[in-house]
């Protein structure tokens, strides 16, 4: 069996089977009214939907990092990516959560667990690149990780994760129309994308004297995306007018308020690759493009025979 079929025989089964089964443990949750229309923390026992929060997360690092180990870096993210937006589909709609929390309350919540899920991200990401080598290019062997983390507060390196945080608010506020889940998780998606996209750009010029790339787009992105998780949700408290649960009903809630900190974190996992693709795509096309409309070097021409 070639290992494009194997990898396809693992994402199938992320989507059918360990994607369900992870997933699926927080429709062991209720809201405070007895019904599905739940985040982690904001369920008639926020203590045991931390619980699950946090075992989710795990279980789905796990998978993705066996993935990463055998496949490579986008398809391991993209095994955690599925795992999380499994999860993601089974909380419940911002609206039907307003009509029993208060904006403020839901707000803060979703903004803690995106942040809980936004530290599991990253770490898993660095975790990726360690494994697969990917940190030799931003240091030396012998300093490798350690100098890896600390490029993180580099000014080029904030720079990316600022550019890729709004990208992915930008993005994200164009695709979340309405909250159905399935939407959230898909304007999570193009926000990951239009980060992985911005961050590649940005660091593209981040190169040291040996030519070699002193930020890592990937952890970049993933910084922007994490920041963009935490500070959105308090749009539904503050940007949602007066009344939020009203404007949500009347279909006016402001758009970055339907999602939570799962459509975020799977978007980002799923999307950032895709955007660094593009990104790596279009500046090749374009150093091509470039060279191929070089003109030849004047010279004489070689006399016919």
């Amino acid at each position: 069996m070639s290992r494009e079929f194997i990898r396809n025989i693992a994402v199938t089964l992320q989507l059918i089977l360990l994607g369900p089964l992870v997933g699926g443990l927080l429709t062991m949750l209720r809201a405070g009214d007895g019904g599905t229309s739940i985040s982690p923390l904001l369920s008639s026992s926020p203590a045991m939907g931390f619980i699950l929060l946090v075992v989710v997360c795990v279980l789905s690092v796990i998978i993705g990092l066996v993935d990463g180990r055998v496949f490579g870096v986008r398809s391991g993210m993209r095994g955690m990516g599925i795992i999380l937006g499994w999860a993601a589909i089974h909380t419940g709609r911002t609206e039907d959560i307003l009509r029993i929390n208060a904006p403020l309350m839901v707000s803060i919540k979703f903004a803690v667990e995106a942040l809980i899920l936004s530290i599991g991200v990253v770490w898993f990401v660095r975790q990726l690149a360690v494994m697969t080598d990917r940190a030799e290019r931003l240091a030396s062997p012998e300093k490798g990780p350690e100098l890896a983390v600390a490029s993180i507060a580099r000014g080029a390196s904030l720079m990316a994760a600022g550019a890729a945080c709004i990208g992915g608010l930008v993005a994200a506020w164009f695709a979340a129309f309405h909250g159905a889940k399935g939407q959230t998780l898909f304007a999570g998606m193009v926000g990951g994308i239009a980060a992985g996209a911005f961050a590649a750009i940005v660091s593209a010029g981040s190169e040291s004297k040996s030519g070699e790339r002193t930020v890592d787009p990937v952890i970049s992105a993933c910084l922007g995306m994490a920041l963009a998780s935490v500070v959105a949700p308090f749009s539904i408290a503050f940007l949602s007018g007066p009344d939020p649960l009203a404007s949500a009903l009347a279909g006016k809630l402001f758009r970055l308020g339907h999602l939570n900190g799962l459509d975020w974190a799977a978007g980002a996992l799923v999307g950032i690759p895709v955007g660094l693709g593009w990104a790596g795509a279009h500046a090749q096309h374009g150093e091509l493009a470039t060279n191929s409309a070089t003109p030849a070097p004047a010279g004489p021409t070689p006399a016919k025979s």
